[in-house]
């Protein structure tokens, strides 16, 4: 999929990170990349890793007391698109839906998109 159509059809605003916050695959607890912009809905993950399109993936973050009153979030995120970066062809670039979170989990997603999400994301 087109990335531009991607943003034209995206529901929430995404937001670039404040700081790249690492994503987690719940079972093995196995980090798989670094979140770089999120919304309620979505994230963009940067990763080493090439992942298949249209697959849904158990994930996780781990909070802290200044966003959470638990110390880690699951949830359940269908990945979009994948691409290679032009520069560097081992690093990925990975959309993400959230596609199953619990209320609570949800709610300290948009206490990370509130507290560390800039306001604005540069249209590229």
């Amino acid at each position: 999929m087109n990335e531009k159509n991607s943003r034209e059809r995206r529901k929430y605003q995404r937001r670039n990170l404040n700081y790249y916050i690492p994503v987690i695959e719940s079972a093995t607890r196995h980090p798989i990349g670094c979140m770089a912009d999120i919304s309620l809905k979505g994230f963009k993950l940067d990763s080493q890793y090439e992942i298949p399109v249209e697959k849904d993936f158990n994930l996780g973050l781990n909070t802290t007391a200044e966003i959470a009153d638990i110390d880690f979030i699951e949830f359940v995120a269908r990945s979009k698109w994948c691409r290679a970066d032009t520069i560097e062809p081992c690093q990925y670039y990975i959309g993400f839906d959230i596609v199953d979170i619990v209320p609570h989990a949800a709610e300290i997603v948009e206490c990370i998109v509130d507290k560390y999400g800039a306001k604005e994301v540069p249209v590229i």
